[in-house]
């Protein structure tokens, strides 16, 4: 467990407020779309009786933590694996940039790669029909192309980081945001917030973490 008082005391005044504001922000704007999210899937189910969203652990979760804790858990998990992507595609302690541009480049490297044919990462046996889907919407929706892609590579991550990554099939890559290639997606915020020189300050993604949990 992560001390704040150490977090604070490696970040200077000013990126404790940027990471404070970033955190904050996002928390509001992230709550209120995945409340909407748990509206419409509930409605799904009770409309469709949909076997696919029975068995991914969605009901499960509703019962057990209610609405309103599903809403919360969504928003922070979805937050922090946005933000430790950035961080390792700006930090390099990944393959390749996952969520983020190259300097002067407009889509995520791993869309770049994708869209030239190339395998825009490594991925165990288990996992490479799904990379291929994505890849291959590339095609029509790079939207769709990059969301099947960032869920493939979290589940990849899942493996070394189960408790931040999500495993195939689970219930919360139906929260993921909308719109995320969006220069006004939540993405793109933590993108501006954290860019080079900021998110390798050591403590910044603990910093991020505390600050949503206790924005005050």
């Amino acid at each position: 467990m992560y001390n704040i008082d150490t977090v604070q005391q490696a970040m200077d005044k000013e990126v404790c407020v940027r990471v404070r504001k970033l955190a904050t922000y996002a928390h509001k704007r992230m709550v209120t779309e995945m409340q909407a999210k748990v509206n419409a899937i509930s409605k799904e189910l009770h409309d469709l009786k949909s076997p696919m969203l029975e068995t991914n652990g969605f009901n499960r979760a509703v019962a057990m933590y209610g609405k309103p804790r599903v809403v919360e858990m969504m928003s922070y998990a979805w937050f922090m694996r946005l933000c430790t992507l950035h961080w390792m595609d700006v930090t390099g302690q990944g393959p390749i940039r996952i969520v983020t541009p190259t300097p002067d480049k407009f889509i995520p490297e791993m869309l770049e790669r994708a869209r030239d044919g190339q395998i825009p990462f490594e991925a165990p046996d288990k996992h490479q029909a799904r990379r291929a889907d994505g890849c291959a919407a590339m095609q029509h929706n790079y939207e769709r192309a990059f969301r099947i892609l960032l869920f493939t590579y979290c589940n990849v991550l899942h493996d070394r980081l189960p408790v931040l990554f999500q495993e195939a099939g689970d219930y919360s890559e139906l929260f993921a945001p909308d719109a995320l290639l969006n220069g006004g997606s939540v993405l793109g915020y933590i993108q501006t917030s954290l860019p080079p020189g900021i998110a390798e300050i050591p403590h910044v993604l603990e910093g991020l973490s505390y600050f949503w949990q206790f924005p005050d």
